[in-house]
């Protein structure tokens, strides 16, 4: 994790969490209990996503939003590592998260 993504990413072993870039006194991603699995990331951040950044959400927050999601997924349990279809599933995330933090990077530069 760059010194930028720990900007904004809370993660210790009780708080978890992303503060908003634009406004750090309020949440980008409320805390989730910090040892949840790889679904039940997946399902906090879908909602995060649907909740705080709908509607022209700047790139700051965007890539503050994406940089918290791939360090989330990183950190989480797998659901069932045994299970092929898991393990596919963790890594195609992660990599299309990884993807969109490029981008947002990308654009942010530009």
């Amino acid at each position: 994790m760059t010194s930028d993504e720990r900007q904004h990413v809370i993660n210790t072993e009780s708080v978890t969490g992303i503060l908003d870039p634009e406004d750090p006194s309020r949440w980008l991603v409320c805390p989730w209990p910090a040892r949840a699995n790889f679904s039940e990331v997946v399902r906090h951040f879908l909602m995060a996503c649907l909740e705080r950044l709908q509607g022209g959400s700047s790139r700051a927050r965007q890539l503050a939003y994406f940089e918290g999601y791939r360090a989330a997924l990183s950190a989480s349990r797998g659901d069932d590592p045994r299970r092929a279809v898991a393990r596919d599933w963790r890594d195609a995330l992660l990599e299309c998260v990884d993807r969109c933090v490029m981008a947002m990077r990308t654009e942010q530069a530009s």
